[in-house]
């Protein structure tokens, strides 16, 4: 078993981005693949009734992340409490939605955590031999480059919403979840 597959779940006041559900229909069959777990990871105040949104998208584990601090999105405050996270569990790969706030994020928790990050991407993938690659527009979207990674313990990406197909979600399948409560204070934010 891998150290895991991570999607970012972006939610607000509760309610999970549609980004976050065609992530995860994808990364699930990249896990099965690999045979490693896939965890949705998401960062709030009251996160209760997450869990339940991620799940039936093909999540094995959801990690509640939750702190006062954190009921409003600030880059500093989310990035501390996720890259803190990141650094302990060590996942493979971390995905993010390319909204406002992955945009903002990933390139943050990369630069922490020492990862390779690629966005904008419109397709996650295996090659080959079986490694994680993504593909992603250059050239103003004229030519569509795949994009490896190599020498990195964390593969990060960011994934355009809209591009994924959301899988039909399975009402039956639950997930493990972890409360975890970061460390932060005043001065991280």
């Amino acid at each position: 078993m891998g150290k895991g597959i991570w999607v970012f779940a972006e939610q607000e006041e509760g309610k999970v981005r549609k980004v976050t559900f065609e992530i995860l229909s994808e990364a699930r069959k990249i896990a099965d693949k690999k045979g490693e777990p896939l965890c949705a990871v998401s960062l709030g105040k009251d996160l209760s009734g997450v869990e339940s949104q991620v799940a039936p998208y093909g999540a094995d584990k959801v990690y509640l992340v939750e702190h006062e601090s954190l009921g409003q999105y600030t880059s500093d405050g989310y990035a501390k409490a996720l890259s803190d996270l990141i650094m302990k569990e060590q996942p493979s790969v971390v995905l993010f939605g390319a909204t406002i706030t992955g945009k903002d994020l990933s390139p943050k928790v990369a630069a922490r955590v020492n990862a390779a990050l690629t966005t904008d991407c419109t397709e996650i993938k295996l090659d080959e031999s079986g490694n994680f690659c993504v593909r992603r527009p250059i050239y103003a979207g004229k030519v569509l480059a795949d994009v490896g990674f190599q020498n990195t313990d964390i593969i990060m990406a960011s994934i355009r919403p809209n591009v994924l197909i959301a899988s039909e979600p399975d009402s039956s399948r639950t997930a493990e979840v972890e409360k975890v409560t970061p460390e932060i204070s005043a001065e991280d934010i």
